[in-house]
């Protein structure tokens, strides 16, 4: 238990470890059944509180979806953000190793938890799109901070825009996870060959002049 948490008042230290205690139980569900399986007086009853205290976290069960996949969005991004001080022999290396620490973790939960995910993205115009959003930005700046590191080391062109690249690069696997969430045949090596086809495709777009002149 870090310092932080050891200074806080008694009932808010409460708070926080049945707020956890939920998202772990919740994690559980979301992995091993459906999304329409995964009920919320059983997630209540495995994580020791009563049906009604859930709703004083969760308004929803979307609402604990969010939680769940926004924390180990957190802890995949900073596992990528590690890609960024390594040295690479190339651009596309990096880059098809951040995508599995992505699809990887996608592939442990439930497909149909991903498409309830997706699915209340599209149609909500308030939280739900927010907490969609927010999610997107940390990988789209975890991508763009790649991007930034492989331009240091001269294997994109410094010239260009690393916003951009970052968000191109974001936009390529979304399609992916897209595809990956709709077609339940779809595995995640097939969404990862995929995008190396389509990375190996750019690499000679964004590579440095110089190097251009040597593989000619």
């Amino acid at each position: 238990m870090n310092d932080a948490t050891q200074s806080l008042p008694l009932r808010e230290l409460k708070k926080q470890r049945t707020a956890l205690a939920l998202r772990v139980t919740a994690r559980g569900y979301f992995k091993r059944m459906s999304y329409e399986e995964a009920k919320l007086t059983d997630i209540a009853r495995d994580a020791e509180v009563s049906s009604t205290t859930v709703y004083n976290y969760f308004a929803t069960k979307l609402e604990l979806l969010y939680a769940v996949i926004s924390e180990d969005n957190l802890d995949t991004n900073e596992k990528a953000k590690k890609l960024s001080i390594r040295e690479w022999a190339d651009a596309v290396e990096p880059v098809h190793a951040f995508a599995p620490l992505f699809f990887r973790w996608f592939d442990s939960y439930h497909r149909s938890a991903l498409q309830a995910l997706l699915g209340a993205a599209f149609v909500a115009r308030s939280e739900a799109h927010t907490e969609y959003a927010h999610i997107d930005e940390l990988e789209i700046i975890a991508l763009t901070e790649l991007v930034v590191a492989l331009q240091q080391q001269r294997l994109i062109e410094p010239t260009l825009d690393s916003t951009f690249i970052g968000n191109l690069l974001f936009n390529l696997m979304n399609a992916e996870y897209f595809t990956f969430v709709s077609d339940e045949s779809r595995t995640v090596d097939a969404a990862l060959a995929s995008l190396r086809r389509q990375l190996e495709f750019l690499a000679p777009i964004w590579m440095p002049q110089s190097s251009r002149g040597r593989r000619r």
